[in-house]
């Protein structure tokens, strides 16, 4: 009986072990790219904050330039147990970036992607646009459409001519070159409104008095000649023209735009306060309990700002609250992967 005892439990240690060496493996290799892409976009991140400083203070010695290397990336990230074997940064972004991680090798592809050991980036890698899968508008049709039409269930509101996304739901995630976004809706022209999840820098808005000169913003600038170029696949981005219509009332509600003061397009832009508002400001996923500007002007020396508690306030227009990026995306750009909830975003390839 002991000897049968004996072989049945070498049975199932032979049948066990492989499958305990691969979940094992798996989950290594999980975490060492998960390490790889927290260590890429805390790189990336750094250097935009960085950009920042540099702006408001000339004599900022900046880490970011041509000459970085691979043993500045501890002054910028937490390493955790990963090693930076080679990096390249060109002056804008990383060109190299090869990093050991869990006894694997995670090579930055051109995509933004990791390739892994002996794997070859994807063939698409050089491709402006590699997003594959379901086009993005179905996925935004699912949330703010019902028979072709913009939902009458009270879960959207209307402006500008789109349709957008009302309160505060768990299924509009979306992963997109390096940052979390949420889907907004459906703009009139059939692109989709896209908004990052969190402030993707703080600086001030503008100068002294050019509330009413989104144009010439430094906001604007940031957006548009900073942020967006770093983007990875961006020519999936529209460029619009973008409302900032003066109102004194922090409960504004408009949904049409009568007096844009924004006369050139732009790929990037902000929140208007009638958009926050309209979403239902406070109760809505809008609010993320960080300050952030909006593109809408109080008069010549203040513009609003949604506070961290969700309501919004006038302030000067040099104080450094937060910006969250918005984007207008091709309808015909496309995801993959996921359900549009935090744990499982619809994803992009463009890392």
């Amino acid at each position: 009986e002991l000897l049968a005892v004996i072989i049945i439990l070498a049975v199932v240690a032979l049948i066990a072990t492989p499958i305990v060496l691969d979940v094992i493996e798996d989950a290594r290799i999980s975490t060492g790219r998960s390490e790889a892409n927290i260590i890429y976009n805390g790189i990336n991140n750094y250097c935009l904050n960085e950009e920042v400083e540099a702006q408001l203070n000339p004599n900022y010695t900046k880490i970011c330039t041509t000459s970085m290397s691979k043993t500045d990336v501890a002054n910028m990230v937490n390493l955790g147990s990963a090693t930076i074997d080679e990096l390249v940064y060109d002056g804008e972004k990383l060109t190299t970036l090869v990093i050991t991680s869990n006894k694997h090798k995670f090579t930055l592809c051109p995509s933004g992607t990791f390739a892994m050991d002996d794997e070859e980036c994807d063939g698409n890698d050089d491709e402006d646009v590699v997003l594959v899968g379901n086009p993005i508008i179905e996925k935004a049709k699912e949330l703010v459409y019902e028979n072709g039409a913009c939902k009458t269930d009270g879960s959207t509101y209307q402006y500008m001519g789109g349709c957008y996304i009302k309160g505060n739901p768990n299924n509009n995630y979306i992963w997109y070159s390096g940052f979390l976004w949420r889907i907004m809706g459906i703009n009139a022209d059939g692109t989709v409104r896209i908004i990052t999840d969190e402030n993707v820098t703080a600086i001030p808005w503008g100068e002294e008095g050019s509330a009413q000169n989104w144009d010439n913003s430094y906001a604007k600038d940031w957006l548009n000649n900073y942020f967006y170029p770093r983007l990875k696949g961006n020519n999936i981005i529209k460029e619009e023209t973008w409302c900032s219509e003066v109102t004194t009332d922090s409960t504004s509600t408009r949904t049409e735009c009568t007096n844009n003061l924004s006369v050139e397009p732009a790929k990037v832009g902000l929140l208007t306060l009638d958009e926050y508002n309209l979403a239902d400001g406070t109760s809505s996923y809008l609010n993320i309990g960080q300050y952030q500007w909006t593109m809408t002007p109080y008069g010549e020396d203040y513009a609003w700002s949604a506070s961290i508690y969700g309501g919004a306030n006038y302030i000067s227009l040099w104080r450094g609250d937060g910006f969250r990026a918005i984007i207008n995306v091709n309808y015909d750009a496309t995801v993959t992967g996921g359900n549009g909830t935090i744990s499982t975003t619809w994803n992009s390839e463009v890392g």
